[in-house]
């Protein structure tokens, strides 16, 4: 029987929960949005709006493109809640941010090395 409320096994999804909506077990959103990333959602239910990620959503190709679409618009909501500001380029720039101060320890160990390795060398 198509169209029944859900079974016991599995929560409503995300996107049926904010929407206050009985989730069917034939619920394309489960898929994409299950309960227990609900926060996340919430986040881009507060970004996008669910009008806009359901229409979002439909204009995937197919099943590996919605996947990646939820996933991105799941990672966009949390990273403006992160960052409110700046959202995900703010979170991009403090990684490169990271990356650059790495590189620059690196370096510096390195030059350690071969300082030593010369020392080494010359018996000193």
């Amino acid at each position: 029987m198509e169209g029944q409320r859900i079974s016991v096994n599995r929560a409503p999804c995300a996107m049926c929960t904010t929407k206050n909506k009985v989730c069917r077990r034939n619920c394309k959103s489960a898929l994409y949005f299950p309960a227990e990333k609900q926060r996340e959602y919430e986040s881009a239910h507060e970004l996008f709006g669910t009008p806009t990620i359901m229409r979002m959503m439909r204009s995937a190709d197919d099943e590996e493109e919605m996947s990646m679409l939820a996933s991105s618009i799941l990672m966009e909501g949390e990273a403006w809640t992160k960052d409110p500001v700046k959202g995900a380029f703010g979170i991009i720039q403090k990684l490169k941010w990271k990356i650059a101060m790495r590189k620059i320890y690196l370096d510096e160990l390195h030059e350690k090395i071969k300082a030593v390795r010369k020392e080494t060398k010359l018996g000193l």
